[in-house]
């Protein structure tokens, strides 16, 4: 893999919590509300990714943002990426919780 097609990568695993919660709430100020961040920080980080893409992720209204057609396509990929590592995070909790777990016998 370049190394332009990984920084773009990993900028947009970075992302994919606030790609997810923009694209779910249609709101830069619900989304950093949900991430416990600054709305400024929701929106410049957005800005940013999208200039290193070379195109809109959302189209911004005066009351709510909506996904394009490639923001849609990058929004799904983020949301189903973080239910996967959700998921994988409580399974390995689970697991060490069971190993944890020390068994007595009477």
């Amino acid at each position: 893999m370049n190394n332009d097609k990984q920084v773009m990568l990993q900028k947009l695993a970075a992302a994919a919590p606030i790609l997810e919660a923009v694209a779910r709430t249609e709101s830069f100020t619900k989304a950093a509300q949900e991430l416990g961040v600054q709305q400024s920080a929701v929106s410049h980080k957005l800005r940013t990714l999208e200039t290193t893409l070379g195109f809109k992720l959302f189209t911004r209204t005066t009351r709510r943002v909506v996904p394009t057609h490639q923001g849609v396509s990058i929004c799904k990929a983020c949301r189903v990426s973080t239910e996967a590592i959700s998921a994988a995070l409580m399974e390995a909790t689970r697991l060490g919780e069971v190993e944890n777990t020390v068994l007595s016998l009477p």
